[in-house]
């Protein structure tokens, strides 16, 4: 069985501040929320709590660009 992929504020949080430190290029971070959202998808992300999804969800398609 495969691992599903955890979508958390926390997560969005940390990968805003290395985009906006620039210790991780654009092109990173963009792939990296298209993973997020492909897995999410596939239902293969493990959903966040309910009242900060949509901000989650925000921040994956802000940063995927």
């Amino acid at each position: 069985m495969v691992e599903k992929i955890k979508v958390n504020l926390a997560d969005m949080r940390s990968m805003l501040c290395k985009l906006l430190n620039n210790e991780i290029s654009r092109e990173e971070a963009a792939n990296w929320a298209l993973k997020l959202r492909e897995e999410s998808d596939k239902e293969g992300a493990k959903c966040p709590p309910e009242e900060v999804e949509e901000l989650i969800w925000d921040c994956i398609l802000f940063i995927e660009g």
